[in-house]
């Protein structure tokens, strides 16, 4: 068997002799028009992602929506301890820290762990938006089904103005600021 540039080099040579003969200087073939012959189409070699198997990405789909979760109620607890200190936050940027502190470091958290932890594409970034708005939008909701773990968390006055301010439905449009 010759390699490539050995056969590129015989062509290139044979054509050369062909010019200085006089004749033609083509391999010996012309085409011209459309090629109407059955071609195969070569398959894409799927590549698999990582090298985890079915398991591992089923793993990965309730682990994303208790990522989107997790890091909205970091978020929420944060802000919570940082309001609690009342020099920390000067008084003119308070009502702005208030309404978008918590949201602001659920997102610098997340910009470090979906790409750490592969989230970020097809149903595991849907799932980890749907635990991030779980929380974002029904978090007096939670704590009135599950309020022990909230106190140790927040406070018991947190948790007690949560629970009193808890809608009974939570998917009603009240429930959710319309």
């Amino acid at each position: 068997m010759v390699s490539l540039s050995q056969r590129q080099q015989n062509h290139f040579t044979d054509r050369i002799r062909r010019i200085e003969q006089g004749g033609p200087n083509t391999s010996g073939t012309i085409y011209a028009g459309i090629d109407g012959a059955e071609h195969r189409r070569r398959r894409k070699v799927r590549q698999r992602i990582s090298g985890k198997g079915v398991l591992g990405r089923l793993f990965m789909l309730p682990f994303s929506l208790a990522l989107g979760a997790g890091l909205m109620l970091v978020g929420r607890i944060a802000v919570f301890h940082a309001l609690a200190d009342p020099e920390l936050i000067p008084p003119e940027k308070l009502e702005m820290f208030r309404l978008t502190a918590d949201i602001g470091i659920a997102t610098l958290l997340a910009l470090v762990l979906v790409p750490l932890f592969s989230v970020g594409h097809g149903l595991r970034l849907v799932l980890f938006m749907a635990g991030f708005l779980g929380v974002m939008l029904g978090e007096a909701t939670i704590i009135s089904k599950v309020p022990g773990p909230f106190s140790s968390m927040f406070s018991e006055d947190y948790v007690q103005t949560a629970i009193a301010t808890a809608p009974k439905d939570p998917f009603s449009p009240e429930a959710l600021g319309l």
